[in-house]
């Protein structure tokens, strides 16, 4: 039995959570909302995940810790809170300034930050390929996909136990 393939995004804003699955092969399109006249269909979100592939864009950064947070509360305004912890992120990244010119502090936290080596690695394919860069941009994506993959597995398989 092959998995089908399931591209998914997820969206918050104040008091509203979207996730749209858009399945590959039937092209059949599924959202799912929740605000405050309408709970967080976590049933059907588990059913959306369960035995597929997921393909996103962004997805390890912002779209499996939003689901993750979103089965592990069921809450709403529990997944806006993922914005405050992952935005930051992207601004501790050598996007605007190269890390050569940093210093103090916000270089050690852009030397930590995940995102700072994809930054570097997407860079590097513009400005000059450097194949250690490049290197180390996949390898921070893998790792930083890793964990979040597994924190949602993880919120998935609590949710499927409470029922």
């Amino acid at each position: 039995m092959t998995k089908r393939t399931v591209i998914f995004d997820t969206e918050t804003y104040r008091d509203y959570f979207l996730a749209s699955f858009l399945d590959t092969e039937s092209h059949h399109v599924i959202e799912i909302e929740a605000h405050p006249d309408q709970a967080l269909d976590v049933d059907a979100l588990k059913a959306n995940l369960r035995g597929c592939t997921l393909v996103g864009f962004n997805s390890a950064n912002f779209d499996l810790p939003v689901i993750a947070v979103a089965l592990a509360t069921g809450s709403v305004r529990a997944t806006q809170s993922t914005f405050i912890i992952f935005f930051p992120l992207l601004f501790l990244t050598p996007s605007a300034l190269p890390r050569e010119l940093m210093t103090g502090w916000f270089k050690t936290a852009v030397s930590l930050n995940p995102m700072t080596y994809v930054v570097e690695a997407a860079r590097s394919f513009l400005f000059g390929f450097q194949a250690n860069v490049v290197l180390k941009g996949f390898l921070a994506a893998a790792l930083f996909s890793a964990l979040t993959f597994a924190l949602t597995a993880l919120a998935f398989r609590r949710r499927v136990r409470m029922g």
